[in-house]
């Protein structure tokens, strides 16, 4: 009877650590975001931008070709991502900005992109043809901006629950407008959480 029970013992300690590796690899699955994201995050950031009228030297020391032609503010965004599972999405939001030329303004920005998740990790890529800002104050205000590139991809970060999302970008990110020999570089970070609707 002893010796039924020792083994009984054993068989469940077999069993429930078997349950506890299977459930371990199962959340590691789950939590490392090797998959599409799907949903709505609300999101908050700040940033600056260095516009180059002439554009910059080169793609490694990214300084003014015509620094007296140039500008820098910083800036602060507020609007949402939208992840779809097939590896698409979007980013919708109002941007705020200040610039050495003595004015201030906001935009409402728009563009889409695909994405790829790996460990949590984030690469975004801009889908050409989808930017679209439309200034709502300042001295561009009723002014609409399209045909926009953006040359690099850029990246983020998503919480193990998939409840938090952050987003970084700059340089070596170019954002370039439909002006000759005008290039923008921006640097920011998006912070933002899921929201069900």
């Amino acid at each position: 009877m002893k010796g039924n029970i020792k083994k009984l013992a054993v068989l469940v300690i077999i069993v429930a650590i078997a349950m506890v590796t299977a459930v371990a690899m199962a959340w590691d699955d789950e939590h490392n975001w090797n998959k599409g994201i799907q949903g709505k995050y609300a999101f908050i950031g700040s940033g600056a931008c260095l516009m180059a009228a002439g554009g910059f030297t080169d793609d490694t020391h990214f300084t003014p070709q015509d620094p007296t032609h140039s500008s820098i503010g910083p800036n602060t965004w507020e609007g949402v991502y939208t992840f779809h599972s097939d590896g698409t999405g979007s980013m919708d939001a109002i941007n705020r900005y200040m610039d050495t030329t003595i004015s201030a303004g906001s935009g409402h920005i728009y563009w889409e992109f695909t994405y790829t998740v790996q460990g949590g990790k984030i690469t975004f890529t801009y889908k050409p043809g989808t930017y679209v800002a439309t200034y709502l104050y300042g001295p561009q205000a009723g002014f609409t901006l399209s045909n926009v590139s953006i040359t690099e991809s850029w990246g983020g970060r998503i919480s193990p629950d998939g409840e938090s999302l952050f987003v970084s970008f700059g340089v070596p990110m170019k954002i370039i407008p439909p002006f000759p020999g005008l290039e923008i570089v921006c640097n920011g970070v998006h912070q933002g959480f899921r929201v069900f609707e």
